[in-house]
């Protein structure tokens, strides 16, 4: 897609119709294909992390459970995932990470992935528990449900921002509107 202007560009010099303005057009259509497509690319990857953020606590929820119940992580993680819905991003990445555990990757290689992956700061660090978790054979279930209240408390904080902005950003178009009907 980048190079499609420029192919024509080269095909018109190559022809010998290439004009001023048919060179201008073909930079700047390659211009914002290479940046639009950056940009797009960019938003959806952000979209993605913030779906991956929010679903963490759930997840992770059921998860301590199944630990209560005794089980480790690779038990619990298939029976977690099969309960869930796959249409969530953590849902896919954390069966990837399943999938590459069982074909024969370390459970260290298999988080330091999934985390190179998803670049969720708050999904790193519960990996990394679950992996000191696994080398020490220490319990998991206490260390995931801090970890899962602080990010549960750190979601409703940022609600309650977005919540407490929602006046400010309403004064002006209200404003506008009483000035017009005052008018």
């Amino acid at each position: 897609i980048f190079g499609a202007p420029l192919f024509f560009i080269a095909y018109k010099f190559f022809s010998g119709d290439l004009t001023l303005p048919l060179l201008g057009r073909g930079i700047v259509a390659f211009l914002f294909l290479f940046f639009g497509t950056r940009i797009v690319i960019r938003s959806m990857g952000v979209r993605r992390q913030k779906r991956i953020k929010r679903s963490i606590p759930e997840f992770f929820d059921l998860m301590i459970v199944c630990f209560e119940a005794g089980l480790n992580f690779m038990a619990a993680l298939p029976r977690v995932i099969k309960e869930s819905s796959m249409n969530e991003p953590l849902v896919k990445e954390l069966d990837t990470l399943q999938s590459e555990y069982l074909a024969g990757l370390p459970l260290a290689t298999a988080c330091e992935r999934t985390a190179v992956r998803c670049q969720v700061p708050e999904l790193s660090r519960i990996l990394n528990a679950i992996v000191q978790s696994d080398k020490m054979g220490s319990s998991l279930g206490a260390t995931l449900r801090v970890l899962v209240a602080e990010l549960r408390d750190k979601l409703k904080q940022l609600m309650r921002e977005k919540a407490y902005k929602i006046p400010i950003k309403l004064i002006f178009p209200i404003a506008l509107m009483l000035v017009g009907v005052l008018l």
